[in-house]
């Protein structure tokens, strides 16, 4: 765990030290990413810790939802526009993502379909 702490932590301080508009979350995954395809770390070392996150993943979730009701008063009188928001995102995200891991199925086929 302290590991991927570690990796987190440089991407926030990467972010903040380079103003990125990028979330050193997002840069510490991409750091935690390079690291695996490169070797530098072995998925064995953090494949407890990933599959706790994992398993646990709306945990994580609840500061989100405590800061939308906390934001209420913000959003009065948005709410019909909120909620078509949220439908028309969601649709796009599920399209997308379908579209992607079809396309990733397709070309797994294709490997093992050259292979024999």
């Amino acid at each position: 765990m302290g590991l991927i702490l570690l990796i987190t932590f440089v991407g926030e301080l990467i972010s903040k030290w380079f103003r990125l508009p990028v979330p050193g979350s997002i840069i510490g995954m991409i750091i935690l990413l390079t690291l695996l395809k490169t070797k530098v770390i072995k998925l064995e070392q953090i494949s407890q810790v990933a599959d706790f996150f994992l398993e646990n993943i709306t945990f994580f979730f609840l500061p989100v939802g405590v800061s939308i009701l906390v934001s209420y008063k913000y959003l009065e009188g948005y709410f019909a526009s909120g909620l078509i928001l949220i439908f028309v995102t969601t649709v796009i995200i599920m399209v997308v993502s379908g579209g992607v891991a079809e396309i990733l199925a397709r070309r797994r086929d294709r490997r093992v379909e050259n292979k024999k």
